[in-house]
């Protein structure tokens, strides 16, 4: 008799394994991108003559200087100095215009957009003539860089967010300071402490953002269930059905992507029918 009836339960607990329906837990990247066009603004401050005459550069296209240290003088067609000019701050120098240099990180972003045009890109060559107060130089902070950019993608961003760049061959992390809806998209502050060299001249750029992505594992979220105060999901594990606890690391009506249990784990799709199959183990 007892050896029937062991029989028996072993034939219910062999039957009721396979009524389980399961999933198979499979890797998957997460993240969030967004794409458009950007307009660079630098922390610059543009630098005048109060004299006509001829630029002569003390300091190269490109170098950095302490504030105070000379970067260029006006002088007369015999030499004679008129005005020496001086970096009201530390930064880079550069003796090349576009005739944006009016823009700033305190405009808006949909300010900016409507301000924006063409560039004509023009630089002042050592010993060519200048004008009374005539941009000569600007001086540049070469600490941090914003682009207002008008994107679109597949979340809608905000501020305090960071996010990922490719530039120059380099990953560069942007943070989010405004956004702006539009109907077309999102018009965007970004701001990154990263300067590149190449920041020094850029005006226009194409983005292509991402946000940090998130690695684990993709399950139907039905399959999550509760222990106690536990959260987590059933796997057969030897043809036994074990708890596992997870940290859901993103979340959607229909699916999470979760860590903590193995790829390929076969994981209990209706969690809530565990004790309806299978007798106390």
């Amino acid at each position: 008799m007892v050896i029937v009836l062991l029989a028996g339960l072993s034939v219910y607990r062999w039957l009721s394994v396979r009524l389980i329906r399961t999933v198979t837990a499979v890797e998957i990247t997460s993240g969030e991108r967004w794409q458009g066009e950007a307009v660079a603004v630098r922390v610059e401050t543009t630098v005048k003559s109060q004299s006509a005459g001829r630029l002569r550069r003390r300091v190269a296209e490109g170098e950095r200087v302490r504030a105070g240290e000379l970067v260029c003088e006006v002088v007369g067609e015999d030499g004679k100095v008129f005005e020496a000019l001086a970096a009201p701050a530390a930064g880079l120098v550069s003796y090349r215009f576009d005739g944006l240099e009016f823009l700033h990180p305190a405009m808006r972003p949909d300010e900016v957009w409507e301000a924006v045009r063409q560039p004509v890109v023009r630089e002042l060559a050592d010993n060519e003539k200048t004008k009374e107060d005539q941009a000569v130089f600007r001086l540049v902070d070469n600490h941090t860089i914003y682009f207002y950019a008008s994107l679109k993608g597949t979340g809608q961003l905000k501020p305090g967010m960071n996010l990922a760049m490719r530039l120059a061959e380099r990953s560069l992390q942007l943070t989010v300071m405004e956004v702006v809806p539009t109907s077309s998209g999102q018009k965007v502050l970004l701001k990154t402490s990263a300067f590149l060299p190449a920041f020094l001249h850029l005006r226009y750029l194409d983005l292509d953002l991402t946000i940090q992505e998130t690695s684990g594992l993709s399950l139907p979220a039905r399959c999550l269930t509760k222990a106690g105060s536990s959260e987590g999901v059933y796997l057969l594990v030897d043809g036994r059905p074990v708890f596992y606890k997870v940290q859901v690391l993103k979340r959607s009506e229909d699916t999470v992507i979760v860590s903590d249990i193995p790829p390929g784990a076969r994981v209990v799709l209706k969690p809530e029918k565990i004790r309806r199959y299978l007798l106390p183990w």
